[in-house]
Parts: C-alpha cells; structure tokens; sequence
C-alpha cells in the first residue's frame, strides 16, 4: 500500500504547561507521530496520528467463525439456565421474605466521615508524593471515587469557567506554592466552581488567590487520561 491510501487515525489531547514533553514521550511510544501542537495560558492541545492497524483476511474469517461458535454456546447456556431458574425461583422467593430489610443510613451520617490523609493512608502519600499519570493515579481515582481525602495544597492557577464570570476552574498543587518547584503528585481540578462552593473556612475571605497555600478537604473526582487533570469536589478549603 502506498503512503497515499495509508489512512490515519487522530487523537487530540490537553497537557498542563510544562508537562508537554513528557505527555509527547508517552504518546510517540505507543506509536503516535506529533501533528500539531497548540499552546493556551493554562494547557496545551496536542493533536497525534498513527497508522490505522489492517485486518488481515485470514483473522476476519477466524473472528467470524469464532462469533457464530460463541452465539450456538449462548443459546445452549440460555436454554440451561432456563430450566435451572425454574426450579431455584420457589426456594429464592420464600428467601426474600425472610431476609432483614437493610435499616437507611440516617440523615448526616456522611458528617462523621473521616477524611484519608497522608499521614494515615499510605496509598494517599504515595500518590501525592508520586507521578502526576499512570496506573497508580487511574487506580486511586477508581478505588476510592466519591470518598474524602485531605491535604495540604496550593492553588496554582485560576480561570473562568467557559463564558462564565463568577464560576471557575481551580488548579490545586500539593505541596506550599511555587512557580519553580513541584511537590509531585497529581493536577488536582476544582471544575465549575464557585466562591461558595469551596466552603472557605477563614471568614475574612471571600474567594481563594494564585499562590494561596490551603488545607483542602475534598471528594474524590475523576483522573482525565488526556488532560492529565484529577478532579475534586471540594468540602472545606482552610487557608494555611
């Protein structure tokens, strides 16, 4: 095949300033060649291509035959459990009326929740202290999405929210705030916020500024593979 008929397919991305190299490495390793590179005040859009992978007649005819085994072994399964179903539906109802029915958590318990912290959660401290991408970072996000973590951060970047003038995207650093040195950790987001939202403990304050280092308490988000961005829902910003 020439390289005319070659077809590509196309990714683009965001990387936080100063995090582009290293989001290109990682990309041109998977076997993704560079196409464009867009810088903004905050992020930089990055766009990739590759070469999109040709199935081979053989491996189509192979998947093919494998779908119609797969759906015979199905039906057979489905048949079974049919037949299965019927006899365990009597003894299951007559279970379902004998359990206990599971008391509501009462208004407020979430109250009482307890943080996890880095000086409590080794898991927490490792993932402050470690990369801002990779396994271990989409792990966290996952194991623990909706739980409260709390730590010592700084905010390091601030900016509206799409056309929006009073709600903002908040860039959250751990570690005391520099423009030069980085602590490690994640890029902790607080998307669509406002002043309210972040629950400002020191009431001499009405908002929070670049270079503010705080003690946030916060839920854990989403991690954004692309954007490299770890999204949090804050419950208490305290300025340190």
């Amino acid at each position: 095949m020439s390289a005319e008929d070659t077809k590509y397919e196309q990714r683009t991305v965001r990387a936080i300033r100063g995090s582009e190299i290293r989001t290109i490495q990682k990309w041109e390793s998977d076997g993704w060649e560079t196409l464009d590179r867009r810088q903004g005040p905050l992020q930089t859009q990055l766009t990739f291509r590759r070469p999109k992978p040709r199935l081979q007649r053989r491996t189509i005819l192979i998947a093919g035959a494998l779908t119609l085994a797969l759906g015979g072994i199905i039906a057979v399964g489905a048949t079974l459990e049919g037949s299965d179903s019927k006899q365990a539906e009597a003894p299951a109802r007559a279970a379902e009326t004998t359990e206990p029915v599971p008391t509501a958590t009462p208004t407020g318990a979430a109250d009482t929740e307890r943080p996890l912290t880095a000086e409590a959660n080794e898991e927490l401290a490792l993932l402050l202290s470690g990369s801002d991408q990779g396994q271990s970072v989409e792990a966290f996000a996952a194991n623990h999405r909706g739980q409260l973590i709390e730590f010592d951060g700084s905010i390091a970047a601030i900016s509206a929210h799409g056309d929006y003038t009073t709600r903002y995207d908040i860039l959250v650093a751990y570690g005391d705030y520099s423009e030069t040195h980085s602590y490690g950790g994640p890029n902790f987001q607080l998307r669509d916020v406002s002043a309210a939202d972040l629950h400002l403990q020191d009431k001499t304050r009405d908002s929070v500024r670049v270079g503010d280092n705080i003690r946030i308490t916060a839920r854990v988000g989403a991690f954004e593979a692309e954007s490299l961005l770890f999204t949090l829902d804050p419950t208490s910003v305290r300025i340190r």
